[in-house]
């Protein structure tokens, strides 16, 4: 998950990243952007490693933490009227969650282009903390949302799944194995029976995982809870701005784009290899030409009016289903391509 020079890997999580390697090389063209995504730095993952470690054992809480997972380069920025939060469990940027600006791997043909994670406050728990300490936390301040049946039962089992959470979402942030699993579908990430507005839920629920009926993914198509690996070879979601909010504040975009940052930079070489080598582009139509993802885009010199990027019939939900788009031939081909692919 790390670099060797700062963490040792586990020996199951060495093979399975050697084999990746050798088996299913990623696209030069494609690596060589990746080698200037921000979040490769490896001293930068050793240190939220050891964060990560703290706050498992209990060292530490979300309370305790003040711009820990935001990169250097963002830190000013972040840190100002336009970024700062008013509470612990606010709706304005969460700069003490992991940001998640990938889900998937660029390697993948599709590509959903989105704004920037969501956030609720069960995020504190199934990504930094499992203590009861916190889950009595998220109780009293969610306003009813919660309940005792929200979270797992704590215990070593619900650390194991956390820390496994945890590197998923390092692991993605590096972008460096090919196939990765779309990880937010992961077992790990399934600490709620509830449907609430955790990443797991809300992902399912618009993937229609599993579901015979106006899905991509039909049963058939994720076997053995194999859903996440599946998934991860067909789709890749890229977030134009890294960090996690409730809602976005609209006030940040025009400062954000102007700094021309390194992730705004890496964002934008990476959208345009999208453009340029092919891979199926989906968007909400709300999202072009108008709104903060539309600004950025601008920004970027990044016109997907007129490129052949697919729109979402609905322009406010992000339904990947077959109902929620007037072509859904692209999708198809790409998914069936990818499980001729994976079959031989």
């Amino acid at each position: 998950m790390f670099s060797r020079c700062f963490i040792p890997q586990p020996r199951h999580t060495q093979e399975r990243h050697s084999m990746t390697k050798a088996s299913h090389p990623i696209d030069p063209d494609l690596e060589n952007i990746l080698k200037d995504n921000p979040f490769r730095d490896p001293m930068l993952m050793a240190s939220w490693e050891k964060e990560l470690s703290r706050l498992r054992e209990g060292e530490r809480g979300p309370c305790d933490l003040d711009y820990e997972f935001v990169l250097e380069d963002d830190r000013e920025f972040l840190n100002t009227p336009h970024g700062r939060k008013k509470e612990l469990f606010g709706k304005s940027i969460c700069t003490n969650v992991l940001p998640q600006p990938m889900t998937g791997h660029p390697q993948a043909p599709i590509w959903i282009l989105l704004l920037n994670p969501g956030f609720c406050a069960k995020d504190y728990y199934d990504h930094i903390n499992v203590s009861e300490k916190m889950r009595r936390c998220i109780v009293k301040t969610g306003g009813g949302e919660y309940t005792d049946q929200s979270f797992d039962k704590p215990g070593p089992e619900a650390k194991r799944k956390l820390e496994k959470r945890q590197n998923l979402i390092l692991s993605d942030l590096r972008a460096e194995n090919w196939p990765s699993p779309f990880y937010i579908l992961d077992e790990s990430f399934e600490t709620s029976p509830e449907d609430i507005a955790d990443g797991w839920h809300w992902w399912r629920k618009r993937l229609r995982i599993g579901k015979r009926e106006n899905s991509f993914f039909p049963p058939e198509f994720c076997k053995n809870g194999e859903e996440a690996n599946a998934v991860g070879r067909c789709l890749f979601v890229l977030e134009a701005f890294p960090y996690h909010s409730g809602n976005f504040p609209q006030n940040i975009v025009k400062p954000w784009r102007e700094r021309q940052t390194k992730y705004f930079q890496f964002w934008k070489r990476l959208v345009q290899y999208g453009l340029t080598h092919k891979k199926t582009i989906v968007i909400r139509a709300s999202d072009v030409g108008r709104g903060a993802l539309g600004e950025l885009l601008a920004k970027a010199d990044i016109d997907l009016e007129k490129q052949d990027a697919l729109f979402f019939k609905n322009t406010q939900q992000v339904y990947f289903t077959p109902a929620n788009f007037l072509d859904r031939t692209p999708i198809d081909k790409a998914i069936e391509k990818t499980l001729q692919q994976r079959l031989q």
